[in-house]
């Protein structure tokens, strides 16, 4: 069984101060809970899976209703709003409602209701652990 990618995964996770829990490190723990990959292949269909269908397809379990999703939120709302600043920087997108398409309730810009907060709480961990996968070398999803 190659584990290659599983190892890389697993130093990210190491990395850094020994006690922070950044958003990066809770959602490689979420996938390693949700999944517990046994080879890369399995981790590689996880996350190819991931970024094809989503966290809405219910393929992470503690991402299925809104009581999670809104926790997820609220403990890392700073580490969501610093990743959206970049994002918006990077793409030159700054309107949320063209970001996120139809989804996004413009009635709520400051994700005060479940709707946005489980929206933001999805974009936060599809796209850390995109960003992971390809760090990791696996950027061909």
């Amino acid at each position: 069984m190659n584990k290659k990618y599983i190892n890389r995964i697993t130093k990210l996770l190491k990395e850094g101060e020994p006690n922070s829990d950044s958003l990066r490190k809770k959602c490689i723990r979420i996938t390693f809970d949700e999944l517990r990959p046994k080879d890369d292949l399995e981790l590689k269909m996880f996350l190819r899976d991931l970024h094809n269908y989503g966290c809405q397809c219910g393929m992470v379990h503690c991402m299925i209703n809104y009581t999670n999703t809104e926790k997820f939120f609220n403990e890392n709302k700073d580490d969501i709003n610093i990743m959206l600043y970049e994002d918006m920087r990077d793409s030159g997108i700054y309107d949320l409602s063209e970001m996120f398409s139809n989804n996004w309730d413009k009635e709520d810009p400051l994700c005060i209701n479940t709707l946005n907060m489980n929206l933001m709480a999805y974009y936060a961990y599809e796209e850390t652990m995109y960003k992971i996968a390809n760090e990791i070398g696996l950027e061909n999803l």
